[in-house]
């Protein structure tokens, strides 16, 4: 069985975001028959990282169990809120410290907002700093535009065949790269 990890990017008080990441894991697990999991920026409160991974030399025992997570991942999803057309600061943190672990790693993009306009801009930087690093961004996006009536806090959407039907082109996607990334090498 594949495992997808969620990371929900926003640390602000009162945030929404992780109401997407809520609905897009039990949509996954339903669909896909995934095992997915949701690595919660706000609950791992990271300091600052001023140095990746590989070369730090106490890494704190919260950072390991996220990396341990994120490595076993066979793909991830990505919520992020837009923060002035962008992604949060705790998101670019979370990614940089991070080289080598984003080679190959299958990777969907949601963007949500609060407002009435979507979070194209947002998706389209995260998956160009993405695919710099390596990884295989489904080129698919899904947006959330006023997210505060279109989840309610149980992660219910308001329209359940619509929220399904956007996500299904992101989670088709991610599938098929995470087909392609467990596949053996090829030896020309």
């Amino acid at each position: 069985m594949k495992h997808l990890v969620l990371i929900s990017s926003s640390v602000r008080e009162g945030r929404m975001s992780d109401r997407t990441a809520l609905f897009l894991k039990g949509y996954a697990e339903k669909r896909e028959r995934v095992s997915a999991e949701i690595l919660d920026l706000k609950a791992y409160g990271f300091p600052f990282f001023t140095e990746r991974l590989a070369f730090q030399r106490n890494p704190s025992p919260e950072l390991l169990d996220f990396t341990e997570r994120f490595v076993r991942a066979d793909g991830v999803i990505v919520v992020s809120p837009v923060y002035n057309a962008s992604y949060p600061a705790a998101l670019k943190n979370v990614i940089d410290v991070y080289v080598r672990e984003w080679v190959r790693k299958p990777v969907g993009v949601v963007s949500v907002s609060s407002g009435k306009t979507p979070g194209i801009a947002t998706i389209q930087q995260l998956q160009a700093l993405l695919l710099k690093l390596g990884a295989w961004v489904v080129p698919a996006m899904y947006t959330v535009t006023q997210v505060e009536t279109s989840f309610d806090p149980e992660e219910r959407p308001a329209v359940r065949e619509q929220a399904e039907a956007y996500a299904d082109p992101l989670l088709d996607g991610l599938s098929e790269f995470m087909e392609c990334a467990s596949a053996p090498e090829r030896k020309e």
